[in-house]
């Protein structure tokens, strides 16, 4: 445990004899010194307890996490003062299928192989998704359970495909679906 810095001072009250006015007790002196170390004093703890507050709820994030996916193993957080958390890290690992997908694969050949067996990934593409749990990586690619619908050649496969809003401090769901494009000639 670290020592603790503050000096205390041991306040003595100034007592005077009413009948004869002499000092029985030499009261502590009111000193600009003794005023400034109580408001350092003041200072430091509130910035304790602020990084206590923080830490606490670094920790609280981290168990519910784990409450809620076993697994997750840092996809997602709420860093919710908009710091780092020390002990948490958003993995954003992304590769891209090389080869259509159907509905019953059990294997995808990726063009990077930034993933570990057990974690879980998203696979999608400009139609749907589908969330499942990587069982062996190979060199090539990953082996999961069956996939239940089709993807183009081309689909990510993706850690999470949530983004994190900073401003407003929370975390928004991934930008993906089908777009309508139309152009125009200008003249």
């Amino acid at each position: 445990m670290k020592k603790n810095m503050y000096i205390k001072t041991t306040w003595r009250d100034h007592i005077v004899d009413s009948v004869v006015g002499t000092v029985i007790q030499e009261g502590t002196r009111h000193t600009a010194t003794r005023m400034n170390n109580l408001e350092t004093g003041i200072f430091d703890a509130h910035d304790l307890l602020l990084q206590a507050y923080s830490e606490r709820q670094r920790m609280k994030i981290e168990i519910e996490m784990l409450g809620r996916v076993k697994e997750s193993n840092g996809t997602f957080f709420d860093a919710l003062d908009g710091q780092t958390p020390k002990q948490l890290e958003r993995l954003t690992a992304v590769a891209i299928s090389q080869v259509v997908l159907s509905a019953g694969a059990t294997s995808i050949k990726l063009d990077s192989i930034p993933f570990k067996a057990g974690e879980y990934v998203t696979v999608y593409d400009d139609e749907q998704q589908e969330s499942v749990k990587i069982t062996t990586v190979t060199a090539t690619g990953i082996t999961i359970p069956a996939l239940v619908q089709m993807y183009k050649k081309g689909a990510r496969v993706a850690r999470t495909i949530a983004t994190l809003d900073t401003a407003a401090q929370r975390i928004a769901y991934g930008v993906w679906g089908n777009y309508s494009i139309s152009m125009m000639e200008v003249v």
